[in-house]
């Protein structure tokens, strides 16, 4: 029986804790409009979502393709950009003449060299936050 009252007053003071933190959230929220948690953390930049509005071409040639994106500087944009893989399917490659890689089409224009974020703010005009 002892056993039992520890659990139930245990989760019961749980419970209470919760609810208290929940009101206490609401009030600084309310009071101040900033929330608790933090949601810009999943939220992506204007420079990201500018990044998405252009026409941003990369292009690898490598039979291990996710070893070659996260050794490029560019790693953290990646999922704002189409990426090709000419080991894999190589017409576009050939189509838009690329030879040297990595390459990137910013916007019509052809960069056959690696880019740092500074060079990819100015060629697709996109200002860095």
């Amino acid at each position: 029986m002892n056993h039992k009252y520890k659990v139930l007053t245990s989760a019961i003071a749980l419970i209470v804790l919760v609810v208290i933190f929940y009101f206490i959230a609401n009030a600084i929220t309310t009071y101040t409009g900033y929330f608790v948690t933090d949601e810009k953390i999943n939220k992506p930049t204007n420079f990201q979502l500018c990044l998405e509005e252009q026409d941003i071409t990369l292009y690898i040639n490598s039979a291990n393709s996710k070893k070659t994106l996260e050794n490029l500087e560019l790693f953290k944009y990646l999922n704002y950009i189409s990426i090709i893989n000419c080991n894999i399917n190589n017409k576009p490659c050939i189509t838009d003449k690329v030879s040297k890689f990595p390459a990137y089409i910013i916007n019509g224009n052809k960069i056959e060299e690696g880019i740092n974020i500074f060079k990819l703010s100015d060629l697709s005009g996109c200002k860095i936050n």
